[in-house]
């Protein structure tokens, strides 16, 4: 679930977050399924997605600018942090 965390923080706004994450997580799920994956239940990828949020937070934290110019790393930030600060981390 860290990969489908750190890219749903950073691709989608807040509100947006909050209306499409679950849905993501449960269509990520379903394709994994089709691969023939076993997986835990839809609750238990949403509670290790809302514990992967913070990776984001941590690694455009410390992203050195010559990797990625300080403006993408300053609005990936601004969105991850305000993730954080905006009532709730994730709706389970």
């Amino acid at each position: 679930m860290l990969e489908v965390a750190y890219h749903v923080t950073g691709a989608l706004d807040i509100a947006d977050r909050r209306v499409h994450e679950r849905d993501l997580v449960a269509h990520y799920r379903k394709a994994l399924e089709t691969e023939g994956h076993a997986l835990p239940p839809l609750e238990d990828l949403m509670r290790q997605y809302a514990a992967f949020l913070a990776f984001g937070y941590a690694i455009f934290l410390v992203n050195a600018s010559d990797f990625q110019p300080e403006a993408i790393n300053t609005a990936f930030f601004d969105r991850d942090a305000g993730q954080r600060y905006a009532g709730r981390s994730c709706r389970l």
